[in-house]
């Protein structure tokens, strides 16, 4: 949840100071206003060096015996400096490497013999190389000399009274001749191993280099905050400072402030001001906070969008995925990371606090698929009939022999085109027979395409509901809203008969097909009417533009779609690679499979987080989301 804050002025005597600052740092909760232009973030030199050091031996192996220094500047600057050395010398290798397999089939001589035959015999000598498609070319010219090949280049050296030049193929000049490269190379590579062999000594140091970090960061935000503090009288005997405080920690702020001589006055904001945002969640809704984050910090006058957000990501997640087979692998990559995560707090030290909560994640996206699989009858695409064990316990399963039944039972359009393809669909007496007699060998035709209309419709009610929940959460700022809402209520039900289609409100025998249009009819243009009526209330005049809105809620709504064609998109990979493997042998089969799979995760994690995460921050935001907030950077310690 977003906790107000409120802007005080701190003020009391200056011997008190040293007792203060710590007490609100242990707090965790106070951002101190500076007029310098220091900040949290920007660390001092003799910060960096340090956490420049704990990177590099985040890629070295992990010691099992810890060892302190007395001195850990220089330690971090010999480690900063060889590592820089390794990398100046790997380039130098990869230079040599180059050079030498460009000059080396012209053979190793002395440069200095060369030079005095060039000058006494008056001769220019030139070395080329060319492609091979190109090397017959050479004939044409008798002064060319062949002297190799390397890299589908041929070589060739040309002694000639004066420098010239041949089509199609490359001058190659160098410096030093082969013998001296590799005498340079041997050494390059010398020196790197003995600096690679040293560095491997520091491992032991990483828990006295992260304790260092954290102490003199801890020292260095303490100073930072300070330097806000100003003295208002000469003889610097009292001091004053802003701050920002969370209203829910003033009564911590007051009993930290007992025993010292310091009070403190609530203050005005400033003109153009910005009030920072303070967010304040636990378990699921943290996990969603850091999604928040992702694209802005709500406004301080915003509701907190973490647990919504979080909520529909999931599903979004879980509907793109549409897999119960991958919720179960992210189901074990979440137990993997949950093992690991003493080694992972290890290598992601700067955000160690973040990991627990990758972890929650993981789990939430994964049990997510597992339900969303297990209602849809998805498991790493294997077709699944509507009379099996595990198709009976299906809720779309279900869901579709309603709408067999309702289409027989009315033998309507839909019924009379499946009997045209399915004649024997005429002594069918149930929606189990119409659904086990409209199939094509193994694949339930029925069934399958039943399927996808009600996960279809399903995406669209998905956004319905999401759009309409984000118009209500903004209500106050917007009244206009409810009369929105009533309109996607009416349209939702309208709808279908506009497209000619059967709604699952009707095939469920929830409402008529009468009632619902006719209902429906009524609460779109009542919903639009009363928009209109509220937003010129609340606006005025400029309400009148209140109908344009329209064309924004329909793009939006529709705009859910991509659950329904991503999750296709995604099952129909599957179903194609389970195919594709049972085609050929066992053990191609085998690779084509679980290649195949492998790709469509990898595709279904990408897809689910982009669009999942932009329904929320696109689509869903402009109903009920201010933005561009600045989050509260209060003094905390680390521990």
């Amino acid at each position: 949840m977003i906790i107000r804050v409120k802007k005080i002025l701190l003020y009391g005597m200056k011997k008190d100071l040293d007792q203060f600052f710590p007490k609100a740092q242990e707090m965790g909760v106070l951002e101190f206003i500076s007029s310098t232009s220091a900040k949290l973030d920007d660390l001092p030199p003799n910060i960096e060096e340090l956490v420049h050091a704990i990177q590099i031996l985040q890629r070295l192996p992990r010691a099992l015996e810890q060892e302190t220094s007395s001195d850990m500047d220089i330690l971090a600057s010999r480690m900063v400096s060889i590592r820089a050395n390794i990398d100046k010398g790997r380039m130098e290798e990869s230079a040599l490497l180059h050079e030498i397999d460009r000059v080396e089939p012209f053979g190793d001589f002395s440069l200095d013999d060369f030079d005095y035959l060039q000058k006494e015999g008056k001769r220019f000598f030139q070395f080329f190389c060319v492609s091979k498609s190109q090397a017959k070319k050479a004939a044409e010219f008798e002064e060319l000399i062949y002297v190799g090949e390397n890299n589908d280049f041929d070589y060739f050296v040309s002694i000639n009274k004066e420098w010239k030049q041949y089509p199609d193929f490359t001058e190659i000049t160098f410096d030093k001749p082969v013998g001296m490269l590799w005498e340079r190379l041997h050494i390059v590579q010398k020196e790197i191993q003995e600096l690679e062999i040293e560095i491997k000594g520091y491992p032991k140091y990483f828990e006295a280099f992260r304790e260092e970090i954290v102490k003199r960061y801890n020292e260095y935000a303490l100073q930072v905050s300070k330097d806000g503090v100003v003295f208002p009288i000469e003889e610097k005997s009292f001091f004053a400072i802003q701050a920002w405080v969370p209203l829910n920690y003033m009564s911590k702020l007051e009993k930290s402030l007992e025993n010292l001589s310091i009070s403190y006055s609530e203050v005005a904001l400033d003109e153009n001001e910005k009030e920072p945002t303070y967010m304040e969640n636990k378990g699921f809704a943290r996990v969603g906070e850091d999604l928040v984050a992702i694209y802005d910090t709500p406004d301080a006058t915003d509701k907190d969008p973490s647990f919504l957000v979080m909520f529909f990501f999931s599903l979004f997640f879980a509907m793109i995925t549409s897999d119960a087979g991958y919720g179960f692998l992210y189901l074990l990559l979440g137990f993997f990371l949950q093992k690991k995560y003493s080694v992972l707090t290890h290598i992601f030290v700067r955000s160690r606090d973040m990991i627990p909560r990758v972890i929650k994640l993981t789990y939430v996206l994964a049990i997510s698929c597992i339900l969303w699989g297990g209602l849809t009858g998805s498991f790493f695409g294997l077709s699944i009939g509507p009379n099996s064990l595990l198709g009976k316990m299906t809720v779309i399963n279900y869901v579709a022999k309603k709408k067999a039944d309702y289409h027989l039972r009315l033998k309507d359009d839909v019924y009379q085109t499946w009997v045209k393809k399915y004649p024997e669909l005429e002594r069918a007496t149930s929606g189990d027979d119409f659904l086990e007699i409209a199939k094509q060998g193994k694949k339930f035709e029925a069934l399958s395409t039943f399927k996808n209309n009600i996960l279809l419709e399903f995406a669209l009610l998905v956004g319905a509901l999401h759009v309409s929940l984000g118009a209500l959460r903004n209500v106050r700022k917007n009244i206009a809203n409810v009369g929105w809402v009533l309109f996607i209520i009416g349209g939702f039900l309208f709808f279908p008969k506009i497209v000619q289609a059967t709604s699952f409100f009707v095939y469920m025998d929830w409402i008529s097909p009468s009632d619902a249009s006719g209902h429906g009819i009524q609460l779109i243009y009542g919903g639009m009417a009363l928009a209109l009526v509220l937003a010129i209330i609340q606006k005025g005049w400029a309400g009148l533009h209140e109908p344009m809105s329209v064309i924004q809620i329909f793009a939006d709504i529709l705009s859910y779609l991509r659950l329904f064609a991503l999750g296709l998109a995604a099952s129909i990979m599957a179903e194609t690679f389970n195919e594709l493997g049972s085609s050929i042998p066992f053990a191609a089969g085998f690779v084509v499979i679980l290649l195949g799979h492998m790709i469509n995760i990898v595709m279904g994690i990408m897809a689910g987080f982009i669009h999942g995460l932009r329904l929320n921050f696109l689509e869903w935001y402009h109903y009920c989301f201010q933005g561009n907030g600045k989050r509260l950077n209060p003094l905390y310690l680390i521990k």
